[in-house]
């Protein structure tokens, strides 16, 4: 029997691997295509470089090229992807080699995905008041900040965790970035915040220069005059103080009086949150530097 095109919103055209005439292909975006069922108004069309030569899944490729008829612009840069310019590993719209093969929380309000009520919104640009996120791939609570900085710049920030389709491992935290919405496709319309403690030393492209981006327990992101600390971090939620670029170094300050130790009653810090009492004191494990402390709660 033959399909009916004109019942479906959109059709992905696979071509046979033998057919070498399209090795590749594209997303076409309110293209009419006619057929004798119909009319095709979106449609992507993939070939033999996606299905047998290409040097990641093919589903990535048709994953990438859907997200361009819902309207969804490219991430990634041209050339050998170490530009600094893409989002790294954290969009299927951007380095389709990465780890993460989901959409940025901005996609998903976008496209309704996500409601007003799910919106954190700071018209400001410079709010400090504390936020809590839920994770991105929940499905109840506040799980997308947005702060305006200006008519076309925003600052978003989102709770990215593993899960099907994110694979992030200890590095499930809060993802901060850029979109500027003056910059086209292909230019780097977005660009990441890297926590400031956990940036790598090397990498070979932007997918490994952004892989530890996001910001963990007791790490920091630093945007112009406002400092943004994970303070509390589970499975599904994150809680984020604020400060003031000058606030922050009277808190650091007011921190590092209390002297941290190695060993509480003989046990050395296993991990980043994990807590311990001893002599009625509480402490919990903080990363410093390269180590990890105890420190009074």
């Amino acid at each position: 029997n033959l399909v009916k095109f004109s019942n479906y919103e959109s059709v992905n055209i696979v071509v046979a691997p033998a057919r070498k005439e399209l090795s590749f292909g594209g997303a076409l975006a309110r293209v009419p295509i006619s057929s004798s069922s119909g009319v095709v108004r979106n449609s992507s069309v993939v070939g033999r470089g996606i299905l047998q030569d290409a040097t990641v899944p093919g589903w990535k490729v048709i994953a990438h090229e859907l997200g361009h008829l819902f309207g969804f612009a490219d991430f990634y840069i041209s050339g050998n992807g170490n530009t600094g310019k893409s989002p790294g590993p954290f969009d299927i719209m951007a380095n389709t080699t990465g780890t993460s093969h989901s959409f940025f929380g901005w996609h998903r309000w976008m496209q309704g995905w996500l409601t007003e009520t799910e919106i954190i919104c700071d018209t400001s640009g410079k709010s400090t008041s504390p936020l809590t996120l839920q994770t991105l791939m929940g499905n109840q609570g506040q799980r997308l900040y947005i702060s305006r900085l200006s008519d076309t710049r925003l600052l978003i920030a989102e709770m990215r965790t593993d899960t099907e389709f994110d694979k992030l491992g200890a590095q499930s935290g809060v993802l901060f970035y850029i979109l500027d919405l003056e910059t086209p496709s292909l230019q780097g319309p977005i660009t990441v915040l890297q926590s400031g403690e956990d940036k790598p030393t090397s990498w070979t492209n932007d997918v490994e220069r952004y892989s530890t981006a996001t910001a963990t327990l007791g790490q920091t992101v630093r945007f112009e005059n406002r400092v943004f600390r994970v303070s509390k971090i589970s499975s599904s939620s994150a809680q984020v103080d604020v400060f003031t670029a000058e606030e922050y170094e009277t808190y650091v300050k007011s921190v590092s009086r209390v002297q941290p130790v190695i060993q509480v009653a003989g046990k050395k810090c296993p991990k980043v949150g994990q807590t311990r009492s001893t002599l009625g004191v509480k402490y919990r494990c903080t990363r410093i530097g390269s180590k990890l402390v105890w420190k009074k709660m």
